[in-house]
């Protein structure tokens, strides 16, 4: 009995059905999670600092800063902190901060104050500027920036990470400064003051998990064979 070859036809789709198979694998390979950092240090003048790292969006840290002209206009007030010890074994691609600031001056005369707040990244030693903000008491007290600036409302911000980075070494420091450059201690501008308000609602990374190269099985030994006389 004669049989024939497969056709081209046949050997299309086992091709194709490879391809799929194939591609199918690469997405497997490619998952992303999502982590968060586990722990807040260098925390100055920062309310529940843990909230940041809670995995609810909804809750938030807080810095609150107030001056008064009058009192303590030569000091000026820093709230900061940082969240580090992301979990490890990750490889991170993208850094996403949800967070949000605001200002009200209370300024009259030739007083002068200002408050600035920004959102930074180490991967080493050199922080990278996120974002950041300045207002004065002759801008607006919550901009809407056309840069894509801090809002008073909902706001996010994010970058993607180098490639290879271990998430272990990944740090997020956000840091809000307020204060008086100019005061007069005399009549109505002596009780000229500031508040400055910041709230980080959530800081998330989207890794995917560090290959895991298994040690290499040295090959089994050969038993020599026994010789015969």
């Amino acid at each position: 009995m004669r049989h024939s070859s497969p056709g081209p036809r046949f050997v299309a789709v086992l091709t194709l059905s490879g391809v799929a198979l194939a591609a199918a694998s690469g997405r497997a390979a490619t998952k992303t999670f999502t982590i968060r950092p586990q722990h807040a240090t260098e925390v100055t003048h920062v309310a529940n600092p843990a909230n940041a790292i809670d995995d609810n969006p909804a809750t938030f840290s807080a810095i609150t800063l107030q001056r008064v002209c009058r009192d303590d206009h030569e000091q000026r007030w820093v709230g900061s902190v940082t969240l580090d010890r992301f979990a490890a074994g990750y490889r991170p691609a993208r850094l996403d901060v949800r967070w949000t600031a605001s200002s009200v001056f209370a300024v009259m005369q030739d007083n002068k104050a200002s408050v600035s707040a920004t959102v930074e990244y180490t991967t080493g030693q050199k922080w990278h500027r996120l974002e950041s903000a300045t207002w004065t008491s002759s801008s607006q007290n919550c901009p809407l920036m056309s840069d894509g600036g801090l809002t008073c409302l909902d706001h996010a911000v994010g970058t993607d990470l180098p490639a290879g980075l271990d998430s272990g070494r990944l740090r997020v420091r956000i840091t809000m400064a307020g204060g008086f450059s100019e005061c007069q201690a005399a009549g109505m501008s002596g009780v000229a003051n500031l508040a400055a308000h910041a709230k980080l609602y959530d800081v998330r990374v989207t890794a995917q998990k560090a290959d895991v190269h298994p040690a290499a099985k040295a090959p089994p030994r050969k038993s020599a064979r026994p010789t015969t006389p």
